[in-house]
């Protein structure tokens, strides 16, 4: 080690951060949710790891979303879709699990489905009196949209098993709530279901060699198999209406077409989709946007393109083509239509558009010349007539993990919203980690190996009346329970929050004999190491706008002792609990 590190005790434990994941989701009265990812992400030439497909897989979830919701005082609609639903006169949302998030994130957009799941909760809240907190109904271990179908049957999926390499990791399965025990239907994800509950779509796939995979199933008592349709290079769902399923197949690297498959198995191709003239930039993948809908006997959908790694958008394109008449037969593969492909282009990237009374929220990036660290990112968002709920990720940027010029974000905290129509300032429902500062919480985090902190070696800033006013940090990395092993060589800095804990153990190092100070009484406590272990401290100074100003040329220096120890953030990106790393 380069650096000599400050104990505050004899003995103890590092423990390993635990990161978190997931895409928003856009309402449209027959459209399914958002496609992030091209559709070629899903077209794979030869066969993939399995990673690689539940990533694809990730990447082109769209599911069809039911008619515009009604207000809960008023009959539910027969299939109800999305983040939150209205169930028995209330929201209903899931609460995950705080080991069945991902572990890190580029831009700090978390992934929800590529681990197994750790036992989560459904919840529920009272739209009009959010602040009255939430009840939970059952456990449950899905992920991702709910489909709650005649009020109170619930369709959803769970990864089941990640050691396998040959089979589906997802399963779907229903729950009849509030009673909450799960019924397996099927292997694979639901992609959507249609406007009446009767019929949804589940995408699954095979590998050696790779092939993707849809079924339409039935819903009931036992929910039947009715179709399946297996495509020959690659294909999105994009919608369901109340016979049919539709999908953009592709064809060529530029050529797409527009499939139909009905409940009863079905299959006609509906028209070719050429979007040779948009590909500006060479070979361009058209991206689903959501937007769809199957109304007058005519599919109409848009999608758009996006240029290089950076996805900067260019481009869209409004298709549209009939809908055929199902019939005994299918049609082969003979293009029953010619499909019209009209160039459109948006001055603002389409799915970037987020409702006006969350947009300043979407995204919270700390500025590189601020030298602060912690993001503020929402992760998915649902609008209801009452308002909007979401829920947002605090995270710690990981500039270790950086691809390229992308910023990679670490998981500190994530919360639950609810932002009632006409209101300004969200309720906040849920914390996933329990507030630390409170006599062994940080315990309980490193027993299961998930923390809600920062691991750092820490110098601090004082005013003139010699208080702690806030910490320069840099992050640094574990091989495991131990020892750190690396540090970043590049550091952040954060105000004390008013709401300071400091929390330690006694001379005599027991786990049930923590102690909680405040700010003064840490402060005190780092000035009697002051000179005699040289712990770097600091005299503050402030910007024009009376935050700590930010030096870029300031390190903590080859020999200098530091204050080893975990940093808890609150909302607002300030310190409010600190604890030292104790080791032999």
């Amino acid at each position: 080690m380069r650096k000599r590190i400050f104990y505050a005790a004899a003995a103890g434990i590092i423990v390993s951060m635990m990161f978190a994941a997931c895409g928003n989701k856009k309402i449209d009265e027959t459209a399914s949710d958002d496609t992030t990812e091209a559709v070629e992400t899903e077209v794979q030439s030869e066969a993939p790891s399995e990673e690689s497909v539940k990533e694809s897989s990730e990447g082109i979830e769209s599911q069809a979303d039911a008619p515009e919701q009604e207000s809960i005082e008023e009959k539910a609609p027969l299939i109800q879709s999305g983040e939150a639903v209205h169930y028995d006169g209330q929201v209903l949302f899931r609460n995950y699990s705080s080991q069945a998030l991902g572990y890190g994130a580029i831009w700090g957009k978390f992934q929800r489905n590529s681990t197994v799941y750790v036992p989560g909760s459904l919840c529920t809240f009272d739209p009009k009196a959010p602040e009255k907190g939430i009840t939970t109904i059952c456990e449950d271990s899905g992920n991702g949209c709910l489909y709650l179908k005649d009020g109170n049957i619930l369709y959803s999926q769970k990864v089941t098993d990640s050691s396998s390499e040959s089979v589906e990791t997802s399963h779907v399965y229903k729950k009849e709530l509030p009673d909450g025990r799960d019924e397996e239907i099927c292997p694979g994800e639901i992609k959507g279901f249609s406007p009446d509950g009767e019929h949804f779509v589940v995408y699954s796939y095979t590998l050696d060699p790779y092939r993707m995979h849809y079924f339409i199933y039935e819903t009931g008592d036992i929910d039947a198999e009715t179709a399946h349709y297996e495509p020959a290079d690659g294909a999105a769902f994009l919608a369901m209406d109340k016979d049919n399923a539709y999908f953009l197949e592709k064809k060529t690297d530029n050529v797409h077409t527009i499939v139909q498959v009905s409940n009863k198995g079905n299959i006609y191709r509906l028209g070719e989709c050429d979007f040779s003239e948009l590909a500006e930039y060479g070979i361009s993948n058209p991206e689903f946007s959501g937007n769809v809908s199957t109304e007058n006997g005519e599919l109409c959908a848009q999608f758009d393109f996006y240029e290089g790694t950076g996805h900067f958008y260019y481009a869209s394109a409004k298709v549209s083509v009939p809908i055929c008449r199902d019939t005994d037969t299918e049609a082969g593969e003979s293009v029953l239509y010619d499909a019209s492909v009209e160039d459109d282009h948006f001055e603002e990237d389409p799915q970037s558009v987020f409702p006006d009374e969350i947009k300043d929220r979407m995204y919270e990036y700390p500025n590189p010349d601020s030298g602060k660290g912690v993001a503020n990112v929402i992760q998915h968002y649902e609008e209801m007539d009452e308002g909007i709920y979401y829920t947002e990720a605090q995270s710690h940027r990981d500039s270790f993990e950086d691809v390229g010029w992308r910023e990679y974000y670490c998981l500190l905290n994530y919360y639950y919203y609810f932002l009632p129509k006409g209101k300004k300032e969200p309720v906040l429902l849920h914390t996933m980690f329990d507030p630390l500062g409170k006599k062994g919480t940080l315990d309980k985090y490193e027993y299961y190996e998930t923390q809600p902190t920062l691991y750092a070696y820490a110098g601090f800033y004082e005013d003139k009346d010699g208080k702690l006013v806030g910490a320069y940090y840099e992050e640094i990395y574990t091989g495991g329970p131990e020892t750190p092993i690396e540090e970043s060589n590049l550091y952040n800095m954060a105000e004390f929050s008013d709401e300071f804990y400091y929390e330690h153990l006694k001379d005599d190092y027991s786990l049930e004999d923590f102690v909680v100070g405040n700010l003064d009484e840490f402060s005190d406590y780092i000035h009697s190491w002051i000179p005699q272990n040289s712990v770097p401290v600091r005299p503050a100074q402030y910007d024009e706008n009376g935050n700590l100003k930010y030096e870029p040329e300031l390190s903590i220096k080859d020999g200098d002792s530091v204050y080893l120890c975990h940093l808890g953030f609150d909302k607002d990106g300030k310190i409010y609990y600190i604890r030292p790393v104790i080791m032999d």
